[in-house]
């Protein structure tokens, strides 16, 4: 199956249906974060307010400057009560001070 049917395919299931079918990775008080892959995750809006934070973040990843797009993980697709977009890799897993100082942190030591 491609990537796009597989998208869509996600996208026509209930939110009962992502939950036992994909690994469940995290939550927030309006959205749930599955695993579809190594590569993709889906965040699923629970109520209005999740769909909201799908549409800001959608809006946020599709008007975002050329400086700043390469920061945000890509959104693969978009429907408000549904974003899949690609695995975030955390920055613990490259980072292994004990604190994180954002503002000294060169690019070249995150990528």
């Amino acid at each position: 199956m491609d990537e796009k049917r597989l998208f869509k395919n996600i996208c026509n299931l209930s939110n009962q249906e992502i939950a036992k079918k994909y690994i469940f990775l995290g939550e927030g008080i309006c959205r749930e974060v599955y695993s579809i892959s190594e590569a993709y995750v889906v965040k699923v809006a629970k109520i209005d307010d999740g769909r909201y934070q799908n549409r800001v973040e959608n809006y946020v990843y599709t008007h975002a400057t050329k400086h700043l797009i390469k920061y945000l993980c890509p959104i693969v697709w978009f429907e408000p009560d549904r974003i899949i977009m690609r695995r975030a890799i955390p920055l613990s897993s490259l980072i292994k001070d004990k604190y994180i100082v954002l503002k000294t942190m060169s690019r070249k030591r995150i990528l």
